[in-house]
């Protein structure tokens, strides 16, 4: 039988003795826990706004920590929303994916979501906010996106008979 060192009798013995004591298991876990997880392209993460900068950058806490990121929108302070993950290396890039339609059991005011989600400000987008706040606890600014497409295909016709 070849003698390997560091291997007797099938188990692994101590190889070096000299580690030093952060190796220990329970101090790796706490290390792997404190360090943030890397976030993923494409990724939907809830965070707060705790700071705003300049033009599209804000401080943005996480589940997993706390980033300065490139944001665009109208946010301000407080805001808690949805964020999708455009890009993580070199800097972060989040792009406002959703928000609560009810925060608190408070209703969000609807100029406030239309605001976080960086849609134009006009009675259309108003009505569609609302109606979508009292049917769901979260509103996708996609969804709205969407709305504003069909109703922008429809000829004046349909729209006539349309409340």
């Amino acid at each position: 039988m070849i003698e390997i060192p560091g291997i007797q009798q099938g188990g692994l013995s101590e190889i070096h003795s000299d580690l030093p004591n952060s190796t220990r298991r329970e101090e790796m876990y706490f290390d792997r826990k404190t360090k943030p997880t890397k976030l993923r392209h494409g990724e939907i993460v809830q965070g707060t706004i705790v700071e705003t900068h300049a033009e599209n950058q804000a401080t943005v806490r996480l589940p997993n920590g706390t980033y300065r990121a490139v944001v665009h929108g109208y946010l301000k302070k407080g805001d808690s929303l949805f964020f999708k993950v455009v890009e993580s290396i070199p800097s972060l890039v989040l792009k406002i994916y959703a928000v609560y339609s009810i925060i608190n059991g408070k209703k969000v005011p609807f100029k406030d979501i239309v605001r976080i989600l960086d849609l134009p400000e006009n009675p259309f987008t108003n009505e569609i906010v609302k109606f979508y706040g009292y049917r769901r606890s979260i509103i996708v600014r996609d969804d709205i996106l969407l709305f504003f497409r069909l109703f922008d295909q429809m000829d004046e016709k349909e729209l006539s008979g349309t409340p």
